[in-house]
């Protein structure tokens, strides 16, 4: 968006037809190259591009695991003829922009999937504890803790075998 008028950044839309620059692009599956878009055959200059007098330009689709994202574009003001070092920068920089939508996506993923298990965690009308190698209390539901008689704090840090009441303690000990 540099260079654009003011109002476009963050709110302009291009069409991703089949007869745009962009649907062009995600069809091509390669990186597309206009030196004049003024005289261009395959596809339509984008209207968004012919207000801002752009004249020649590059794009590549980004991306992701789950397929394209969108397309990423580099544009002039003039005549330009692009080199494979261009094409090659504009592959890598859509490429490092998959690669952190992936991570973004996963991350959303993940923080989801473990608000989910935390609300089985502590909804559950179970006793849930996580313990350590040696059987001590890293964790424990609300269930469980008000059924042995205690806040879930006050069983961090114990032997989960001490918490139970003394007969119960063999069957624990044994069941670990």
């Amino acid at each position: 968006g540099t260079g654009w008028k003011k109002g476009y950044v963050g709110k302009a839309t291009v069409d991703t037809g089949t007869r745009s620059q962009a649907g062009y692009t995600l069809a091509s599956k390669k990186p597309v190259i206009a030196e004049d878009l003024r005289e261009e055959k395959r596809f339509n200059a984008p209207k968004l591009l012919t207000a801002h007098h752009i004249i020649s330009g590059i794009s590549t689709t980004i991306k992701t695991s789950s397929g394209p994202y969108g397309v990423l574009g580099a544009h002039a003001t003039e005549k330009r003829i692009f080199t494979e070092n261009d094409v090659n920068f504009l592959q890598a920089t859509a490429t490092l922009i998959g690669y952190a939508l992936d991570k973004h996506m996963a991350t959303e993923e993940l923080k989801t999937a473990k608000e989910e298990y935390q609300t089985l965690y502590e909804e559950t009308p179970y006793m849930f504890f996580t313990l350590d190698e040696k059987g001590t209390v890293r964790s424990v539901n609300k269930y469980g803790a008000n059924h042995l008689g205690y806040l879930p704090k006050e069983l961090i840090g114990k032997s989960v075998i001490n918490v139970f009441h003394p007969q119960d303690r063999k069957a624990v000990a044994e069941s670990l």
